[in-house]
C-alpha cells in the first residue's frame, strides 16, 4: 500500500512539473501589460451637470516612449474626449489623449497621451507577418475585465472582410467588446495585430466563433501615413474592377468623370500593367496603389479591343467620387 501512494506522489509531482512547463509564463507579458491601455471616449453633457456620456470603450496599445498610441477609430470616432488609463495598482489618474489622425477605412486611430507621461507606461514592439498556427495572445478589457490576457493561435493571416485595404488575421483567442482596438502579439511578445471584428456564430447567441486583427503590416502602413500627412491619403482610381481567373488578368471600367475616364478610357480594358509594374491580379494592384498618395500622376497601360495603349491620370482620393456630377442624355 505504501510503494503504492509512494508511485502516486512520484506520478503526481512529474505530472506538476510538466503542467508548469507546458503554461509557461507568456513572453514579456508585464511588459506588454504596461504598455496596454484604457481607452475612453466620452462627450461632455453640460458644464451645469459636469458629467460625461461614454461613447466608446476599448483598448489601445504604446508603441513609442513619448506615448503615442493606437486603437481603433471605432472607439473614439464619436468622442469629444478622451481618457486612458493604466496598467499600475497604485496609479488610478486619468490621463487625456488627443488624436493624431485616424484611418476610417483600416479603422485604425493614432493618439498621443498628454504630458506628463505615466511613470509606468512602456512601449511595445513591432513584430512581423504571422505564420498559420503560430501561438498568440491578446491583453483587452472584455466586458469590463480590465487587462485580461487570452491565448490562441493564428488560424487564417489573409482575410478580407469588410475593405481590400483591410487585411485580417483571424485567430481562435478570446475577443469580446472591450477588446477593441488591443494588441494581438506572437509567440515572442511583439505586435502582429490590432483586434477589431468580431465574427460571432450562426446560431446568433453572441458567442464569439472567430477574432479578426488589423494585420500588422497594414497598421504600420495606416500609422506611417498618419504621421507622415496626418491623414492615409490612400489613392483610388475610381473604377469597376473585376478578376477574370481563367485567364488570370484584371478588368477596368471607369467611373464617369473620373479622372482616368477624363483622361480617354471609357469602356471595359484588361490592364496590363501600371506605371511598368504588371498586374495580373488585385494583389498586384493594391501592392502598387500602397506605394502611392492621391494626386500622384501614373500611367496604366491597358488593351482594349486588342489595342494596347497607355492612359496617364492623377489618382484621386480613395471613397470620394461623386457621378450625379456627370450629365447624360
Amino acid at each position: 500500500m505504501m510503494r503504492v501512494l509512494r508511485l502516486i506522489l512520484i506520478a503526481s509531482i512529474l505530472s506538476l512539473g510538466s503542467f508548469t512547463q507546458t503554461f509557461a509564463k507568456l513572453p514579456m507579458i508585464e511588459e506588454n501589460l504596461n504598455a496596454t491601455i484604457l481607452v475612453i471616449g466620452s462627450n461632455p453633457e453640460s458644464e451645469i451637470k459636469k458629467s460625461k456620456t461614454p461613447t466608446g470603450v476599448g483598448t489601445g496599445v504604446v508603441f513609442t516612449s513619448d506615448g503615442l498610441f493606437v486603437t481603433n477609430w471605432h472607439v473614439i470616432d464619436t468622442a469629444k474626449e478622451i481618457d486612458i488609463y493604466v496598467y499600475d495598482k497604485d496609479d488610478n489618474k486619468k490621463y487625456k489623449a488627443e488624436i493624431v489622425g485616424v484611418d476610417k477605412v483600416m479603422d485604425i486611430a493614432v493618439l498621443r497621451i498628454a504630458e506628463p507621461l505615466p511613470k509606468v507606461m512602456t512601449h511595445a514592439v513591432w513584430g512581423e507577418d504571422p505564420d498559420v498556427g503560430e501561438e498568440i495572445y491578446m491583453i483587452g478589457h472584455p466586458q469590463g475585465m480590465v487587462w485580461s490576457v487570452s491565448k490562441g493561435i493564428v488560424s487564417h493571416k489573409r482575410r478580407y472582410i469588410e475593405s481590400p485595404w483591410q487585411r485580417m488575421i483571424q485567430t481562435d483567442a478570446l475577443l469580446m467588446p472591450g477588446n477593441s482596438g488591443g494588441p494581438l502579439f506572437n509567440e515572442m511578445g511583439h505586435i502582429v495585430g490590432i483586434n477589431t471584428i468580431i465574427i460571432p456564430s450562426q446560431d446568433r447567441t453572441n458567442t464569439q466563433a472567430w477574432g479578426m486583427s488589423v494585420h500588422v503590416e497594414d497598421v504600420l502602413w495606416s500609422i506611417g501615413r498618419i504621421m507622415a500627412y496626418g491623414k492615409p491619403r490612400r489613392p483610388a482610381m475610381n473604377v469597376d474592377a473585376q478578376y477574370d481567373d481563367e485567364n488570370d488578368w484584371v478588368l477596368i471600367n471607369p467611373k464617369a468623370n473620373s479622372n482616368i475616364f477624363k483622361s480617354g478610357l471609357n469602356g471595359e480594358a484588361k490592364v496590363v500593367d501600371i506605371d511598368d509594374n504588371p498586374v495580373s491580379n488585385f494583389g498586384d494592384l493594391y501592392k502598387f496603389l500602397k506605394t502611392k498618395k492621391d494626386g500622384d500622376s501614373v500611367t496604366i497601360t491597358v488593351e482594349q479591343n486588342k489595342v494596347v495603349k497607355d492612359y496617364t491620370f492623377n489618382l484621386e482620393t480613395w471613397g470620394v467620387h461623386i457621378e450625379s456630377e456627370v450629365e447624360t442624355d
